[in-house]
């Protein structure tokens, strides 16, 4: 999808604005996925040290942290590992096991 960074068409009638929205949104998303086990972790560090007295800004900063962090793991995931992950998938999909043997894949060279 490197290709789409610069482009303000429309794909089949979505505005390229909306576009770009859904786009970072699923970035956002898929970077909340890949640390979701963080935020228990923070949950538990945070709630702890509110409990304790500790200024609770500490733990509003740490979750805008946490939601930036989710958006570079996400936008990092969707430009360097989705195609691994695709192949990973399409490994037990048996639509592209069949395909796969009907047609081979070509290899460059």
């Amino acid at each position: 999808m490197r290709g789409f960074k610069d482009w303000k068409g429309e794909i089949e009638g979505v505005p390229w604005w909306k576009f770009k929205i859904a786009l970072h949104i699923h970035y956002f998303d898929t970077g909340y996925g890949r640390l979701s086990i963080v935020k228990y972790f923070w949950l538990i560090l945070a709630g702890g040290s509110i409990l304790e007295g500790v200024n609770y800004m500490y733990a509003i900063y740490g979750g805008f942290l946490y939601c930036i962090v989710c958006y570079v793991v996400g936008w990092w995931w969707y430009n360097h590992m989705q195609s691994a992950v695709m192949e990973v998938s399409n490994q037990v999909d048996p639509f592209a096991k069949g395909m796969r043997k009907v047609y081979k894949p070509v290899v460059p060279k």
